[in-house]
């Protein structure tokens, strides 16, 4: 090669690197990414993290690994191609093919549903718009809270049975007029799109977004398909055991969380939209604009640490995922767990603060001190941080739980007098207040700084809410009474079927069972049962001979009611 020569392709090599170095920005120097895998590592040993991350700057993969195990049985290790079932992350598909058949002329976001829904009922039909179901501001109550879907989420509901039970609710609110999250709205979306392309959702999806952006190992999740490289999902239970979770059933979330896709896939999806190969530029816009409750179509849009982010989380039995994107930065965080008390959002934000080279959160353990038994019982009640808002505290069996009214107990390890941490994320803190008479009169949640106040209702305030009291001794001839078998009243096709039997093993208990699911549960009066880890409370109704005609089902605030059937 001649000098002339060589010196070009010097010069070649040297504007590669450039461009290289460039593009990574940041992301160039090793140290970083070995902050971030170090991060990553400690997050699995101590707070039990098991999934994927995959972190992009401007399009460039960074870190793309898995920690834990995709199947603890089989000791398979999940990895960037195992496949996560990722809940309402679906949403912003679904929200995307709405905008296709926007782009397409065949519908409008501005229209309302009765154009598209004809046999929804016509005076609420005639006042939600497309716009609203997207937005989370149409009045519709979120199927997914009520005890009928919750209760029998592991057996299949037919698409028709879903659309059903929403078109058969009443409004919580004037469309419009207030943001509620809710998976009702998404569903609808899915019907729309099923009759305005003349194809299933499924269909629709694969063939306008899926394809298009490449993503072959994404799709239409089906617990009965053969699915190669799946994570199998799992809950840790209050001893820090992990244990396999539910089995839910994709047909009841739908349109609204039923997807699974892997990390590539997400970032595939990621570089697909913002480029504009799937949507143009204004439906990208009509997507990531902020109304009512800072949510666009399908994510929430706001700004943390001073730079403009998008993002949204999915939460199942099992799962729990978030894409987290920092659009200025051209930063993307994707995180996936088969744990779903996985602290995502908190390993997202702590591999975004060492990008941004921030302080944060290193996950380390900590050791809690003996529980002050005395103590418990002052710190439980109900405590009210909005309107809204309210964390129920309760002592069970010399041990504290937390939780926010209508979800999942948490267990706290006491960390000092007056201050608890959470044990599936210890750096989450509970701090007691008190008055002047030394008693519990409110509470501080404390989270990545920030400190959210609560105070708390005297026992009027709380009467309407499950608090766990101390359990009552029942007779076994008192218990057998209940035995049986009781289906709430209505269509049969959407009804709640309850067996409660009473097994060789237990003492003072009921077996409750839901198609498969199984929960002991304790009686605290004569007609009154509850779970010791839930919001869930059995109340008997007994006629004027004694003999036990029905239940009522209370589960996240909302009631069912069954018939004694057998």
């Amino acid at each position: 090669m001649n000098s002339c020569a060589l010196h070009k392709a010097n010069c070649f090599l040297i504007l590669v690197l450039l461009m290289v170095i460039i593009s990574t920005g940041l992301f160039g120097c090793r140290s970083v990414v070995r902050e971030m895998d170090d991060y990553l590592n400690a997050a699995h040993e101590h707070w039990g993290f098991e999934g994927t991350v995959l972190v992009a700057y401007k399009d460039h993969v960074i870190l793309k690994k898995g920690y834990g195990k995709a199947n603890q049985v089989m000791d398979i290790a999940n990895t960037p191609q195992t496949k996560f079932f990722i809940g309402s992350i679906t949403k912003q598909f679904t929200a995307a093919a709405i905008l296709k058949l926007q782009e397409k002329g065949l519908l409008s976001v501005t229209d309302t549903i009765s154009t598209y829904l004809p046999d929804f009922p016509r005076d609420i039909a005639d006042r939600i718009t497309i716009h609203q179901l997207l937005t989370h501001t149409s009045g519709l109550p979120n199927y997914t809270d009520s005890p009928e879907i919750l209760l029998r989420r592991t057996t299949a509901i037919k698409a028709d049975d879903l659309y059903d039970f929403i078109r058969h609710q009443s409004l919580e609110f004037i469309p419009g007029t207030q943001f509620k999250y809710s998976n009702s709205g998404y569903i609808l979306l899915g019907e729309i799109i099923r009759r305005v392309s003349g194809q299933s959702y499924e269909a629709f999806l694969h063939n306008e977004i899926l394809k298009p952006a490449e993503m072959h190992n994404s799709g239409y999740a089906r617990r009965e398909a053969g699915l190669p490289d799946r994570a199998v999902g799992y809950t840790t239970e209050s001893g820090g055991q992990l244990v396999t979770a539910p089995m839910i059933h994709f047909s009841v979330l739908h349109t609204a969380g039923a997807l699974y896709s892997t990390v590539e896939d997400m970032l595939k999806w990621d570089v697909a939209l913002h480029s504009g190969k799937i949507l143009s530029d204004s439906s990208l816009a009509m997507m990531f604009t902020p109304y009512t409750g800072f949510y666009g179509y399908g994510w929430y849009i706001d700004e943390l640490y001073g730079h403009p982010h998008v993002f949204h989380t999915g939460l199942l039995d099992g799962f729990n995922t978030i894409i987290d994107r920092w659009t200025d930065d051209q930063l993307t965080i994707i995180v996936f767990s088969n744990d779903d008390n996985a602290p995502v959002d908190k390993i997202a934000h702590g591999l975004a603060r060492i990008a941004f080279r921030m302080p944060y959160d290193f996950p380390f353990k900590k050791k809690p001190i003996p529980y002050n038994l005395a103590a418990l019982l002052g710190y439980e009640g109900v405590y009210q941080s909005g309107s809204e808002q309210y964390r129920i505290v309760t002592a069970f069996e010399d041990e504290l739980y937390t939780y926010n009214y209508g979800d999942e107990h948490q267990k706290l390890l006491q960390q000092a007098p007056d201050t608890f941490f959470f044990d599936f994320d210890n750096t989450q803190l509970i701090v007691f207040r008190r008055d002047r008479d030394k008693l519990v009169n409110g509470l501080l949640y404390i989270n990545e700084g920030v400190q959210v106040p609560a105070g708390k209702l005297n026992d009027i305030q709380a009467a309407g809410f499950i608090i766990h009291k101390e359990h009552v001794e029942l007779t076994e001839d008192e218990l057998h009474r209940f035995v049986g078998q009781y289906q709430s009243i209505g269509d049969e096709s959407g009804a709640v079927q309850l067996t409660l039997n009473i097994e060789p093993g237990t003492y003072n208990s009921l077996i409750a069972v839901f198609d498969r699911e199984r929960v002991e549960v304790y009686p605290y009066s004569e007609t009154e049962f509850s779970h010791q880890a839930a919001d869930f409370l059995l109340t008997f109704i007994v006629d004027d001979f004694g003999l036990v005609t029905g239940c009522t089902i209370t589960l996240g605030g909302r009631k069912v009611l069954l018939q004694k059937v057998s």
